[in-house]
């Protein structure tokens, strides 16, 4: 009989929080295949991957081509204000559920940037991490293989 690890996913309930400023294409394109990354959450308000350091319709098509889940977090906690907190709405609305789904299937990426840490929306997916029924626990990026985070 083969043990929990073994039949789990390889970085199963490891999530991964990276700055998208301290990234190009190639490099999170690399991270994304040599981790095999199988979710990135998207935390940023405006989840648009920017030229120069990266064209948006190739990283959504690689993602989408290598089955990798993408959760843009704006889309889901479009009013958090009115409900108290992003984790409040998440909750209020079964989108915490939907989140950690998506995270528990293999190592995930949580990408943020400056306007997510001001909106708290990166302080509420790391809550979510601590807090998770599906025993998720964060990874520090630098342990991504090959990427000095």
């Amino acid at each position: 009989m083969l043990d929990a690890d073994r039949r789990s996913p390889k970085g199963r309930g490891k999530v991964a929080f990276v700055d998208i400023k301290e990234l190009t294409e190639e490099p999170l394109l690399r991270i994304l295949t040599m981790n095999g990354v199988k979710a990135v959450v998207d935390l940023r308000p405006l989840p648009i991957f920017e030229r120069p350091r990266f064209r948006h319709g190739q990283v959504i098509f690689y993602l989408h081509d290598r089955d990798i889940r993408y959760v843009e977090f704006a889309l889901m906690v479009r009013r958090p204000m009115r409900m108290g907190t992003a984790l409040a709405a998440m909750h209020a609305s079964d989108l915490y559920r939907k989140i950690e789904l998506a995270l528990e299937n293999g190592l995930s990426l949580c990408l943020n940037d400056k306007a997510s840490r001001d909106l708290g929306w990166l302080d509420e997916m790391r809550r979510l991490v601590r807090l998770s029924k599906a025993r998720l626990s964060e990874l520090r990026s630098r342990a991504l293989i090959g990427m000095p985070l």
